[in-house]
């Protein structure tokens, strides 16, 4: 089996609606204006206008905005909030998040483990997989047990195709990196440390 050679990823916290789209949620539940003009959309009425609409079309779908909520993931219809149990949701959110915490202690003792391995051959199993250091660890370079120390060789300025060919539909990705060489066997290690802003 191959050894991965970059730490497991920290586990986020899964996508859950927040408690201010389920207040906003319910606030719109109670509002009989917007109640009346979901009816009507409903019914392919336009409410400001009482003109029948097409179905999928840009007026329909700009009056289905009215009835959306944004919240820190996305978009979601507000009576598909209002038909969800509030209280067990919270719950089910809170046992979740803990189970989450829980797999990233584990994930981090994982790294601290990783860091701590004598030699490149070495590895650490988590969730059926092999972990091993990675090439350079604290400015050192650990491949193949060389030890060598990463130094400072040089800066470099990346142009990007866009600026090179003055072409204004591309994003500009320039940017500057440094050049780190291994004192022993020579390796070499780009770190990009900025890039300019988008424009």
């Amino acid at each position: 089996m191959e050894i991965i050679r970059h730490y497991p990823i920290i586990r986020r916290y899964p996508y859950r609606y927040t408690n201010d789209a389920f207040d906003k949620s319910h606030e719109m539940y109670n509002d009989p204006v917007l109640t009346e003009h979901y009816n009507q959309w409903k019914k392919r009425i336009n409410p400001r206008t009482n003109r029948k609409i097409k179905i999928g079309g840009k007026t329909y779908n700009a009056i289905k905005n009215d009835f959306m909520i944004s919240f820190l993931y996305g978009r979601v219809f507000y009576l598909k909030l209002a038909n969800i149990d509030e209280e067990k949701y919270k719950e089910e959110t809170i046992q979740l998040n803990h189970e989450t915490d829980k797999e990233n202690e584990i994930i981090s003792s994982t790294i601290e483990q990783i860091n701590r391995l004598q030699h490149w051959n070495d590895y650490v199993m988590y969730d059926g997989i092999k972990y091993g250091l990675q090439k350079v660890l604290n400015h050192v370079h650990r491949e193949n047990d060389c030890f060598g120390k990463m130094e400072y060789s040089m800066e470099k300025k990346y142009k990007c195709r866009g600026c090179m060919n003055k072409n204004v539909r591309y994003q500009c990705l320039c940017h500057t990196y440094t050049i780190h060489k291994c004192n022993k066997c020579g390796y070499e290690e780009k770190i990009d440390f900025h890039s300019t802003p988008f424009l």
